[in-house]
């Protein structure tokens, strides 16, 4: 929480992984305020069974995932 309040331009949070879903679920529990004051994007871990989603679908198709995720956090920083 301390480093978000040190963060004022901070726009969008890209959440890699479920630890870091977790991690932001378990903030926004203790701090309501926090999950409408920043665009979140959830994507995929870029570790090697991260970036499969746990062999649910190729690594192709992974790292396809996370660069949509990339280009959307860019889009809403940087709106065309």
């Amino acid at each position: 929480m301390r480093l978000l309040s040190l963060l004022k331009k901070l726009e969008v949070v890209m959440l890699m992984g479920t630890a870091a879903r977790d991690g932001w679920e378990k903030l926004c529990s203790r701090h309501p305020a926090m999950e409408t004051r920043y665009h979140v994007i959830r994507s995929l871990h870029t570790s090697p069974l991260g970036i499969t989603n746990g062999s649910q679908h190729s690594k192709a198709e992974g790292v396809a995932k996370v660069i949509a995720s990339m280009r959307d956090a860019l889009a809403k920083i940087n709106p065309p």
